[in-house]
């Protein structure tokens, strides 16, 4: 007995591979696993930019523009060190390093810690969608318990 040629519009449900990236992006270990807050948020700030594929100046060039004033090289370099506490990043050039380099990491790293998530924007519909099963399950269960009460109470049950 011979093997049937597999039908050629047939999908193989073993060649599947998840996505290359995950829907909610956070730094590995490397960050992580650092102490403090204040070290995990200078190592990630250096992180974002070192995996850019810009270098310092262009960073902070980008940074300017974005934010309508004068960011050098070296004010970035000084936020990155760790042992220049005294140059701790404000939230608005925080904000102008996650959108020159586009790393959602960043976004997380702020947001995780208050059991948060920041995800793309294209997924907000499918959060939503989400929600409201949520919440359909919630006023099926109360619905259910009310007509038990309701039933038995005028004695149409048992």
């Amino acid at each position: 007995m011979s093997r049937r040629k597999p039908c050629g519009g047939t999908l193989d449900l073993f060649s599947w591979t998840p996505p290359a990236r995950e829907i909610c992006q956070v730094f590995g270990e490397a960050v992580t696993r650092l102490p403090t807050p204040y070290a995990r948020l200078i190592r990630a700030m250096a992180t974002s930019i070192e995996e850019s594929g810009m270098s310092r100046a262009e960073v902070a060039g980008a940074m300017s523009a974005w934010l309508g004033q004068s960011i050098s090289e070296a004010s970035l370099a000084a936020a990155l060190s760790e042992a220049r506490t005294d140059h701790v990043p404000n939230v608005l050039r925080f904000q102008a390093l996650a959108v020159v380099t586009r790393d959602a990491r960043l976004a997380n790293l702020l947001v995780n810690p208050a059991g948060l998530i920041a995800v793309p924007r294209k997924y907000a519909d499918v959060i939503k969608l989400a929600q409201v099963r949520e919440e359909k399950a919630r006023l099926a269960a109360q619905e259910k318990r009310l007509r038990r009460e309701t039933d038995s109470l005028f004695g149409r049950g048992a």
